[in-house]
């Protein structure tokens, strides 16, 4: 079976889509191989993930939308360059099925699978859908979704093709070791405080400078950072026993093992791992993500005291006081632990591999 992934831009996109193919290939077992083509851009996370899982990749010239400025004919025409690549890939190698998250990237894929009528499965974490999958999902076969919620903005008639999944989490994220263990892993004292702070794949700026601005603090509390920055961040990096910094963080369980408390973005693949693993956390919604996804992510934990929420603008006076609060009492820890966790979909890549399946088989 061939399979054409389009889950490009950021790991929020991509681990999902990665999920899904590490079931299909549990479920296949040894009677059918799966290869795999990924389609994105050679300078994101893709390109990356997919030399390091031995995928083939297709780089196309594929952007984000504009808007309806000058820029939009150079847009028009890389899209339809994108697609016909598509296309002619899907022929040439005999591509079966595609699988897409969002993106821009998806869009091109959906329609060239569409258009050499080959089955495509979308998969939507946010409750309001993108806008490529909201474009695509008259065309899609089966759109999986997080939220219930997620069928009042489709449009009509692709509620019959909708299905509540959850967001696919890696399933080696689930399979970790003891947080001293894991710190021991690091470096790091096995039985301090630890707190986990990343923005994503690409890193978030905000939480960066407040981290940077205040580290000495959380440090001289007895505090341990685990700081995934991205590859923008320019300011000198403290060197300190007690605080170990990465561009990007390849090894997630063990980063996510070693907190106490995770401070992130509240992307839906972010969320989807920390209900899974039940890990508290101080969420800092994008203020610009697409249709406002993060806050009203954030928000539906928040409100069922499953993780607290810090604005973006609230930052430089509330993250580092609002940290410190929640590491000295434990039993906040607990229930911000036990809460989260009840949002947990685990079985969400094993659901939407076996829909994949049946609808192929059918």
């Amino acid at each position: 079976m061939k399979v054409l992934v389009s889950a490009g831009g950021t790991g929020g996109h991509l681990f999902p889509a990665l999920a899904v193919i590490e079931e299909l290939r549990n479920l296949l077992g040894s009677k059918d191989e799966l290869k795999v083509w990924v389609v994105g851009n050679p300078e994101k996370i893709e390109a990356k993930v997919s030399k390091e899982q031995g995928w083939a990749f297709v780089p196309i010239p594929m952007v984000g939308f504009p808007g309806f400025g000058f820029k939009f004919f150079e847009f028009f025409f890389k899209t339809i360059k994108s697609i016909n690549i598509l296309r002619k890939l899907i022929r040439q190698e005999g591509i079966d099925f595609g699988i897409g998250t969002g993106a821009y990237v998806t869009y091109p894929a959906g329609v060239a699978l569409h258009s050499e009528a080959k089955p495509f499965f979308l998969l939507e974490s946010n409750l309001v859908p993108g806008r490529a999958n909201l474009l695509l999902s008259r065309r899609a076969s089966i759109f999986f979704g997080t939220f219930e919620e997620s069928i009042k903005y489709l449009p009509p008639g692709v509620e019959k093709k909708f299905k509540l999944a959850g967001t696919p989490v890696r399933k080696s994220l689930l399979s970790a070791s003891s947080a001293e263990d894991a710190r021991r892993k690091l470096d790091l004292h096995p039985n301090k405080p630890t707190v986990l702070v990343f923005g994503g794949s690409l890193g978030a700026s905000t939480l960066n400078q407040v981290i940077w601005e205040n580290y000495s603090t959380l440090l001289e509390r007895g505090y341990q950072i685990v700081w995934q920055i991205g590859k923008n961040f320019r300011n000198e990096l403290p060197k300190h026993g007690n605080i170990k910094i990465f561009e990007f963080i390849d090894d997630m369980p063990t980063a996510y093992a070693s907190a106490d408390l995770v401070v992130s973005r509240a992307g839906a693949s972010t969320l989807a791992e920390i209900t899974a693993l039940g890990k508290p956390a101080v969420l800092v919604p994008y203020p610009y993500a697409t249709a406002n996804h993060q806050l009203i992510n954030a928000r539906e934990l928040e409100r069922t005291g499953s993780a607290v929420v810090v604005l973006d603008s609230e930052t430089r006076e509330r993250l580092v006081p609002t940290i410190c609060e929640l590491l000295d009492k434990p039993e906040k820890l607990h229930q911000l632990s036990v809460n989260v966790k009840k949002h947990s979909k685990p079985e969400a890549g094993l659901i939407v591999a076996k829909e994949i399946l049946n609808f192929l088989n059918k």
